[in-house]
């Protein structure tokens, strides 16, 4: 009994921590400037997305029925010099609704990842409880640069909400090397889906802490 002991706490000590969620621990004076930029651009662009919605709104609305705001707005001089045809209201729609989709996504969106992380960081900050999974990662590259996430047995962990405090090459380093790694996160809003990339039924929307590693070598591993 004694040496399974000895044996488990020495595989406990082959583990290191190679990065953490900056986001969700410690203090960066970078992390809290590039928050408070964050808050700013997404009220601002999500007070321009609600006053487009209202805009084209009242459009309709004079479309539709005749209605018009005037004054202080006159909506019937603000369409005369838009397009009549088919091609080019089918163009309009599509354009406004493309614009939309971008102001939604960097205004509410933003402002929405700025309330989780925050949350998440109060869930460390009291102590509450935090699970972990073990296995052998499989690194998801991004389309442009680095990573997009890792998936480690059946939990995908996506780097949305992270800002880790490592190089890039140092996750390409560990990919290369291979091993077992360990992911401690926060068990909430858990959900499950496909991984687009591997087609697999995985756990995913948990917002990782932090990653411990133990190299192949150790044990031989391939």
């Amino acid at each position: 009994m004694a040496l399974q002991s000895d044996s488990s706490a020495q595989r406990e000590e082959e583990f290191r921590e190679v990065f953490r969620n900056v986001y969700l621990t410690g203090f960066s004076m970078r992390v809290l400037l590039v928050t408070i930029f964050q808050v700013i651009i997404g009220l601002v662009l999500s007070a321009v997305l609600l006053c487009f919605v209202v805009f084209y709104a009242l459009v309709l609305l004079f479309v539709i029925f005749g209605f018009d705001l005037y004054p202080p707005l006159d909506i019937k001089s603000m369409i005369k010099d838009l397009p009549t045809s088919t091609g080019g209201i089918i163009e309009g729609i599509l354009g406004t609704l493309v614009g939309l989709a971008l102001f939604a996504y960097l205004g509410p969106h933003t402002l929405i990842r700025f309330k989780r992380r925050l949350a998440a960081r109060l869930y460390v900050l009291a102590g509450r409880p935090l699970a972990s999974v073990e296995g052998h990662p499989t690194f998801e590259p991004s389309s442009e640069s680095g990573y997009n996430g890792i998936e480690i047995g059946e939990f995908y962990f996506d780097f949305e909400d992270c800002l880790l405090d490592v190089k890039g090459g140092d996750l390409e380093e560990w990919e290369r090397a291979g091993g077992v790694m360990r992911m401690w996160y926060i068990p909430r809003e858990m959900r499950s889906g496909k991984n687009p990339r591997t087609g697999r039924l995985v756990k995913y929307n948990c917002i990782p802490l932090r990653a411990e590693w133990r190299p192949a070598a150790l044990y031989g591993e391939t």
